[in-house]
């Protein structure tokens, strides 16, 4: 028993507890003390309370403390009874999301489907970040809304991209925006031998500064866009190679298959920089341009 008042506090002289000392507890309302505080005080410093005060710990108040913030913030979470009850007996991350999955696929039960592809599996590929994307996906099917504005792809590109495991989409938008820096590369070297105005070659020089920035503008208005495309390919890709698995499973490797990864990310990020670099430069040695 002396454990539990273990680090508690006497409420005579302040001291915690310790395994070692000697407790009595208030018979009326359970308030430990040490014994010779007791005899001290010679009776509970709550009697006057007793019949409706019980005494919790420190700790107790805690975790009572804990479970009401807990509760009022499932409750907010949810919007209706149903979605109470599911947010009972949670006790580990992986159940607070799958029940979390569930409310956003009640909230959107009317979520068509498209080309085969249905909206748990659109949750399970998008992962953390599904209740941002299901209701993007939703205008684009029934509204045609292509037009969403991402900053993250915006501000993280290319990164975001590869994050998101969009790694044909990411290289290409890189390609082209490196082919803009390649021009005012070729502009500014080959100035002297076309034997161009000076304000020609500025005004080719701020196009395709301009280029470069209408491509990162068309990143963040239709990033949203390809996004939904490439899930619903890749989801199909997942559910025709695994047509002989159970559902759960199927749903487990569509998981896997959007999951977003920082490190692969970054990785091939780095990769494709390099790799394009090596590539403009091939081309301006031939081309025999000094950078």
């Amino acid at each position: 028993m002396r454990e539990i008042y273990t680090d508690e506090k006497c409420p005579v002289c302040g001291v915690a507890f310790k395994e070692s000392d000697d407790i009595v507890v208030c018979p009326d309302c359970g308030t430990p003390y040490h014994r010779d505080c007791y005899k001290e005080q010679s009776e509970c410093v709550f009697s006057d309370r007793h019949g409706s005060y019980e005494w919790k710990g420190e700790k107790q108040m805690l975790k009572e403390r804990y479970e009401s913030i807990h509760t009022e913030k499932m409750r907010r979470l949810s919007n209706t009874e149903d979605d109470e009850l599911d947010m009972k007996n949670i006790n580990t991350v992986e159940e607070l999301r799958e029940a979390m999955d569930q409310r956003l696929l009640r909230q959107q039960k009317d979520f068509p489907e498209v080309d085969g592809v249905d909206a748990e599996e659109l949750v399970k590929f998008c992962g953390k970040n599904a209740a941002y994307y299901l209701p993007v996906f939703r205008d684009i099917i029934n509204k045609g809304q292509i037009l969403k504005l991402n900053f993250s792809a915006f501000i993280f590109f290319p990164l975001h991209c590869f994050f998101r495991r969009m790694n044909l989409f990411g290289a290409l938008i890189l390609f082209l925006i490196m082919l803009t820096m390649e021009a005012r590369i070729l502009i500014a070297d080959t100035n002297n031998i076309l034997g161009l105005a000076p304000e020609m070659a500025q005004l080719l020089s701020v196009l395709s500064s301009a280029a470069m920035l209408a491509i990162l503008v068309f990143v963040l208005m239709f990033f949203n866009f390809f996004y939904f495309r490439f899930a619903v390919k890749k989801i199909k890709n997942v559910k025709s190679e695994n047509a002989s698995y159970s559902r759960r499973e199927v749903l487990h490797r569509i998981s896997e298959a959007g999951r977003p990864s920082l490190f692969s990310g970054l990785a091939f990020g780095v990769c494709a920089v390099i790799a394009l670099s090596f590539g403009f430069q091939v081309l301006n040695n031939y081309l025999g341009v000094v950078v």
